[in-house]
């Protein structure tokens, strides 16, 4: 086993998985990485299997110092990483030698960064992930964000890793001004028709509030006909809910698995990365996906 310790959690970091599949039946959220794309890339730098837990850091990164070597990798936001104070690249995997503090700085563009470290870091399985889920304080590391003085541990490698870095078309661009594809959602026919041209032709702001269960957005607000009372229904990540004062959320992996309000849109999962990489004050805007 190799085993690190927090120095500076960061702002928001947790363990992250590939999530849980199969347990939304039972009401329990999928979790696991909110930008599939960047935990994937982590993990196949560092020569693990693409389902081995990851760092998920959001805005800040924090700080950690090795007790044994590893290989690391660090993908996703845009963000200054320094292994004993001397800048160390993104986007492909190096060695930390044991006694070395890994760093990483405030995020510059984008919103959440993924350190992938060969073996995977290692806590205990719950349905099938070790994925953090905070809202009700499981999986993980105690179910919460690291805090300083936390330690974690990661299987041994099996082989040394060889060295590899992103090619250039894995690179990625990311904005703070975004238009996302919209699919009509069960309870579509309740937005009046002011609303849904308003839907697609004003942009919506990212609010602080926003968190891992879902993507807050601040615009116009958006009326319903006269029919807003629903029973509470099925609900999966990207599906966009009106709340009674008409301003969307866009739910994400750590989102509830049922719902009452009404599901007027639904976002493709293979859009939800961008939208997890959109820090608060981002401008988002929705594109007609049907005709």
């Amino acid at each position: 086993m190799g085993r690190l310790t927090v120095l500076d959690g960061g702002w928001f970091t947790t363990l992250q998985d590939a999530g849980r599949s199969g347990y939304r039946r039972f009401g329990v959220p999928e979790s696991g990485a909110l930008d599939r794309i960047a935990y994937r890339q982590a993990n196949r730098l560092v020569g693990n299997t693409g389902h081995e837990a990851v760092l998920e850091c959001t805005l800040k990164g924090g700080a950690y110092v090795f007790h044994d070597d590893a290989y690391v990798a660090v993908t996703g936001a845009d963000i200054p990483v320094s292994v004993d104070d001397k800048s160390a690249g993104m986007n492909q995997s190096f060695i930390i030698k044991a006694g070395q503090t890994l760093e990483l700085g405030a995020v510059r563009k984008g919103c959440r960064v993924y350190v992938g470290i060969a073996g995977g870091l290692t806590v205990p399985q719950l349905f099938g992930s070790r994925s953090t889920l905070p809202a009700v304080g499981i999986g993980g590391h105690e179910g919460r964000p690291l805090k300083t003085g936390d330690e974690l541990k990661w299987e041994e490698p099996l082989r040394q890793v060889q060295e590899q870095r992103l090619k250039t078309r894995e690179l990625r661009y990311f904005s703070s001004r975004l238009t996302i594809p919209v699919y009509k959602g069960p309870e579509w026919e309740w937005l009046s028709s002011p609303a849904r041209n308003t839907l697609f032709n004003q942009p919506f702001v990212i609010q602080s509030q926003s968190n891992r269960m879902g993507v807050r957005l601040k615009g116009e607000s958006l009326l319903l006909t006269d029919k807003t009372e629903m029973r509470s229904s099925p609900v999966v990540p990207g599906t966009i809910q009106l709340p009674s004062g008409g301003h969307p959320i866009i739910l994400l992996y750590d989102g509830q698995t049922t719902g009452g309000y009404p599901r007027i849109g639904r976002i493709a999962e293979r859009d939800l990365p961008w939208i997890a990489q959109m820090p608060p004050g981002s401008i988002l805007r929705f594109g007609q996906d049907f005709a």
